[in-house]
């Protein structure tokens, strides 16, 4: 189970490196031994990410009307 912590830095990479590939070997050659996520739990997280954040935008753009 991925911490939180460990789900932005999966999600900061991609959107830095903007490939699943090439987060998955960095994050192999950082943490030898343990096994990156799977391409489809970093497209879902990637997914979930931009959901909290056209939410936050649309609660912040409906507070200052």
């Amino acid at each position: 189970m991925w911490t939180v912590h460990q789900k932005v830095q999966f999600v900061l990479r991609y959107a830095e490196l903007k490939s699943v590939v090439v987060v998955q070997r960095k994050w192999r050659s950082l943490h030898p031994g343990e096994k990156p996520p799977t391409d489809k739990a970093l497209n879902r997280w990637m997914n979930q990410f931009k959901e909290v954040l056209l939410k936050s935008k649309n609660l912040l753009v409906d507070q200052s009307v």
